[in-house]
């Protein structure tokens, strides 16, 4: 193996390399498809996590998602109602987060200090102003949403039917609008914001895919996942940025999200973050997560001179 690598290196097809990697914390390793006792395939999987600043607060909620270029069309941030949340400092901000996802952003991103605990009431009624719109959002309670994944904290854009179902919900539950102390005319405001042209579909993504899905509540969870999974693929394959999209407008999907990554960051809007594209557990049978991993060396398997030979 060391003679095999050193013949690598000599050829200049290895290189040390800043990379996310799937890492056992027990052996504190990473950890090959070979050395799985569950998870073959799985791999680290982009979730961008973008800065909601609230108002009249040096708080920043940080929310993630795999689709930046839905932000056009933001309405609300989503936040677990019986979930732990933390502020934490990070790099000189004040992040709200899930307190269970602390230890990831020290593994990926900084070194982060915990300031407190936040609860959940303390949040939700607040307003956030998110990157790419110009109005503020409030903050709203949902059923679906698990402190524990991704930053614990997600934003809605109304074509997702999952988002637009829990939203019909809670607009036609007064009682539940009362009990989180939220402002009725605010949440009877929301609606979908019309953003992606799909060819053979209507202005309301969201509210067409139920229907094709014969979904008529926010409990037809397997259905609505479906639904989800359907319309974010056609979004994917075909889906063009309407003109209420500024810089992206006329841009495919893929070449928005590609385009919305870059300028986030670089605008210190968001920060990447990776999620494993489902569950892995090493062969020592613990759990393995993400990892940014910087003092290593990597295989150049994208060196199009290799793949030649």
């Amino acid at each position: 193996i060391r003679w095999q690598f050193n013949k690598l290196k000599e050829k200049d097809l290895v290189k040390k390399g800043k990379h996310p990697v799937v890492w056992c914390p027990k052996e504190n390793n990473p950890v090959g498809d070979h050395a799985r006792q569950e998870g073959e395939g799985e791999t680290p999987q982009d979730f961008i996590w973008n800065k909601f600043k609230m108002r009249d607060s040096d708080l920043i909620l940080m929310a993630g998602t795999t689709r930046p270029d839905a932000l056009y069309g933001q309405t609300n941030l989503w936040i677990d109602p019986s979930g732990d949340y933390v502020i934490v400092e990070v790099g000189g901000e004040k992040w709200v987060v899930g307190s269970k996802v602390v230890e990831k952003i020290n593994n990926q991103y900084k070194e982060v200090k915990v300031i407190k605990k936040i609860s959940p009431k303390e949040l939700i009624g607040k307003f956030v102003q998110g990157p790419l719109i110009d109005h503020e959002i409030p903050v709203i309670p949902a059923g679906f949403i698990d402190a524990g994944i991704g930053s614990g904290i997600v934003y809605s854009a109304l074509e997702d039917p999952v988002d637009l179902f829990e939203l019909k919900k809670i607009q036609s539950n007064p009682n539940m609008i009362k009990k989180f102390g939220i402002d009725r005319e605010t949440v009877m405001k929301l609606h979908p914001i019309d953003i992606i042209n799909v060819p053979g579909m209507g202005e309301n993504l969201g509210e067409e895919i139920g229907k094709e899905f014969n979904i008529t509540s926010s409990e037809e969870t397997s259905k609505l996942e479906k639904a989800k999974g359907e319309l974010n693929r056609r979004v994917f394959r075909k889906g063009v940025m309407k003109k209420n999209c500024r810089e992206c407008a006329g841009m495919t999907v893929p070449e928005a999200q590609a385009f919305l990554k870059k300028k986030l960051i670089e605008e210190n809007n968001a920060v990447m973050f990776y999620e494993l594209s489902g569950p892995v557990v090493c062969r020592c049978l613990t759990p393995c997560i993400v990892k940014i991993v910087s003092d290593q060396w990597f295989l150049k398997y994208g060196d199009k001179e290799w793949k030649k030979l």
